[in-house]
């Protein structure tokens, strides 16, 4: 331990002299960390050996900066007054930072990010302890931030106060005054919205005043993040796809925190898109998928949260009949939950104008919610729901939510919310309304008497596409999170509106520039967030298509032309996974051709049908396990030409997972 304490205060000296890296703490936590990543990794050391550049996992990257981090913590060095904070110690959240000391007693540490008005600051808390780690959250940008930090006895007593100041930079430009507040009349019930999402905007946090006080370093897939329990969500790799008949789904999905530590990363075969949630509390993921055959976004699936397997797949196609299923994206599945009491799911159809309630274990279609003019010459017009009363119809609609725990309990009844866009672009219908606001519209569905009535509709500025809602009931707040103004309003594509339910009367506005995906409630769940990570052997979980091995005429690949920069972008490979960045679908088979084995992996079975992705840049992903012990060379199919890529691979040890 002493001879692990004194490189690390080595290392610290010698980082003073470094000026070119941009987030130093992250440099020498990396340095630092570097036995610890060869400890932990899952590849064996020189099993995979190549002359493409090479990079190890983001959760075993984050395991090691976080187990130097408890180094320096065990050095007992630091205290309350002289406690050691590194700002953004995993590189992808800029706005926080991580204090570290020890104390003598057990205190729970509390904190304030002095905001420039009382709704702005930022409060937390930490559980018991003597070693602390302190997560700290909800710093502005481009200034020195004062936070003031105390230690809670268990009797409740502040024993001991102390000032911080923490100095942050500048949000990059392009992200830099997106959020501008509209209207604001009355104090918010949510002084921080996170909103996640969109082409243009990265995850980010923003406060009363618009100020940005929370964002990720690097954008995420179009969807956005999706929130799980205790401070944790999933985030999906934007840059990693598989090809499709439209928008490419993501492949490689990391189980992260607010403090940018990656847990896991998860692989998924036909990938996700849109949306996914938790089954419980630290359990299942149930996902958007697609069968990927002839059809696209017509799918459920739940991944197995330990081992990454896709536990099931379940196609619409099989449920619903041939009066919807007439196109590629009949259904475009955009929203998916979980109600385990009943043990079901409830997913939007966006292009069907309908929500499904669907039994997880029979597959059983229990009911549809919709205009029942739409399922008229169905087979299924029985098992939509009977309308009682005025009832305002959804059309390409978002973001179903069960919201039952917010009512009274009654038997056999539910509440759902959802986000009514009210256009019907996608699929048009002669009863159309032409009503020119969006709803977010909560509905009572009385399944003993297969009724539906309409609780609620609260009207906001028309968002076409995206957007969700977020009810209060108790306290009498909806918010609208308009992703996608049609028309803009004063060239601002976002705006999120805070309702009274009482008066239906908009008090607090915030204008988002460039439209996002989804936005919500900012809960980073500081106390769960601070906590050391677990140590994981297997944090690479799931897996990919296998690689092919096939016979093949090896002349085929003498005399061919270089790839250049127009044919492929770069290539990588991460642990045992080869990336290759090119346009969408440019890549349509990947060879690699040893001296007595010859392998492949097909990408051609889809074919793009909507021009708006066609020019999409992203890395496809060829997996090494399973290949045989063997010196090979990449070769790539590149719209319908051959040619080498003078990159090479050699697999020296089958067995090349660290047990």
């Amino acid at each position: 331990m002493k001879q692990k304490i004194t490189r690390v205060f080595n290392i610290l000296k010698k980082l003073k002299k470094i000026s070119f890296y941009k987030n130093k703490n992250y440099y020498w936590l990396r340095l630092m960390g570097r036995h610890y990543e060869k400890q932990y990794s899952r590849i064996k050391i020189n099993s995979i050996q190549s002359n493409i550049l090479k990079r190890n996992a983001r959760p075993l990257i984050s395991m090691s900066n976080d187990l130097v981090i408890e180094d320096l913590l065990q050095s007992k060095k630091y205290s309350f007054e002289t406690m050691l904070v590194v700002l953004d110690p995993y590189n992808i959240a800029p706005l926080t930072a991580l204090a570290v000391f020890n104390t003598k007693e057990e205190y729970k540490v509390l904190y304030e990010v002095i905001g420039d008005t009382k709704e702005e600051s930022f409060f937390g808390e930490t559980e018991f302890k003597t070693d602390h780690r302190v997560e700290i959250l909800g710093l502005y940008a481009d200034r020195t931030n004062v936070i003031m930090m105390s230690l809670e006895n268990k009797k409740g007593e502040i024993v001991q106060r102390r000032e911080l100041s923490i100095k942050t930079d500048s949000i990059p430009a392009k992200w830099r005054d997106i959020i501008r507040v509209k209207k604001k009349t009355r104090p918010s019930s949510e002084p921080f919205i996170l909103i996640s999402g969109g082409t243009a905007i990265t995850t980010c946090a923003f406060d009363v005043s618009g100020n940005v006080r929370y964002y990720l370093a690097e954008q995420s897939k179009g969807y956005g993040i999706f929130l799980l329990s205790n401070g944790r969500f999933l985030y999906e790799e934007k840059d990693i796809n598989r090809p499709t008949h439209g928008n490419p789904h993501a492949i490689q999905i990391h189980e992260m925190d607010f403090s940018g530590r990656v847990y896991k990363t998860f692989y998924v075969p036909k990938g996700i898109h849109h949306n996914a949630s938790e089954m419980t509390e630290g359990g299942n993921i149930v996902a958007c998928a697609s069968t990927c055959d002839d059809y696209l976004e017509n799918a459920v699936m739940e991944l197995d949260r330990n081992t990454g397997e896709v536990r099931k797949e379940l196609s619409l196609n099989q449920l619903f009949d041939d009066t919807c299923i007439d196109r590629i994206d009949w259904a475009h599945v955009n929203a998916v939950t979980y109600q385990d009491k009943t043990q079901t799911i409830l997913i939007s159809m966006r292009n069907i104008h309908s929500i499904a309630k669907i039994d997880w274990k029979t597959n059983e279609l229990v009911w549809i919610l919709s205009n029942p003019k739409f399922w008229d010459n169905s087979s299924l017009k029985d098992k939509v729901l009977i309308p009682e009363g005025d009832i305002k119809w959804f059309y390409q609609q978002h973001a179903v939510v069960d919201v039952s725990d917010q009512f009274e309990f009654e038997e056999h009844v539910s509440y759902v919310l959802l986000y009514d866009n009210h256009v019907d672009k996608r699929r048009k219908v002669s009863y159309f309304d032409e009503d020119e606001k969006s709803y977010a519209s909560i509905f009572r569905i009385d399944e003993k008497n297969f009724t539906v009535t309409m609780v609620e509709k609260y009207p906001f500025y028309k968002s076409t596409i995206r957007s969700n809602a977020v009810f209060k009931r108790d306290e009498k707040r909806i918010f609208s999170m308009g992703g996608h103004l049609q028309p803009t309003m004063e060239d601002n594509y976002g705006l999120i509106a805070e309702m009274d339910t009482q008066v239906k009367e908009s008090i607090n506005e915030y204008f988002v520039k460039t439209g996002f995906f989804t936005a919500y409630p900012f809960r980073p769940y500081i106390k769960e967030i601070s906590r050391p990570m677990p140590i994981l052997k297997e944090y690479v979980l799931g897996g990919l298509e296998k690689i092919e091995k096939i016979s093949i005429d090896k002349n085929q690949f003498k005399n061919l032309e270089v790839t250049n920069k127009k044919d492929i972008n770069n290539i990588r490979i991460c642990e045992d996974i080869i990336l290759i960045k090119a346009r969408d679908h440019a890549v349509e088979q990947v060879y690699l051709v040893g001296t007595n084995h010859c392998y492949r992996k097909d990408f051609s079975e889809t074919k793009q049908t909507l021009s708006i992705f066609a020019n999409m840049l992203y890395a496809v992903a060829v997996p090494l396990y399973g290949l045989e012990n063997d010196n090979y060379k990449l070769y790539l199919n590149v719209r319908g030409t051959m040619k080498k890529t003078r990159k090479w691979v050699k697999i020296s040890n089958e067995s090349r997972i660290n047990s």
